[in-house]
Parts: structure tokens; sequence; C-alpha cells
């Protein structure tokens, strides 16, 4: 007599769930990111700290004063 075979859970379940949450947390610190770079008050605060050490530096930002 042959043993039945055994059938195994399939890990894709876990891998689908996994990359949509990897791809949820990118979406959400992207966005996130172009929010924040738009922001004056980043883009001032940024520009403070960047030219602090050495007034010759240009920022990148060139805000409105």
């Amino acid at each position: 007599m042959q043993a039945p075979a055994r059938r195994g859970i399939s890990a894709m379940p876990a891998i689908l769930i996994g990359c949509g949450f990897a791809l949820v947390v990118v979406l959400v610190l992207a966005i996130g990111g172009v929010i924040m770079v738009q922001s004056p008050d980043f883009q001032r605060s940024f520009c403070n700290s960047y030219t602090s050490s050495d007034s010759n530096l240009t920022c990148p930002f060139n805000p409105s004063p």
C-alpha cells in the first residue's frame, strides 16, 4: 500500500499579504514625503539649516522669504 501524499499549506497567500503591506507602506511614505517637501515651512527650515554652516551655499528649494 502506498501512503497518501501530504498536502502542504501554500505560502502564496502570506507572500501576497506581505507584498501588499510593503506596497502600502511605500506608498504612504512616498506621498507623505512629497507633501512634506512641498510645504513652505519645511523648505524654509531646510534652507535655514542647509545654509547655516556656509552662507555661500545656495538652497536647492529657493523659497520665497
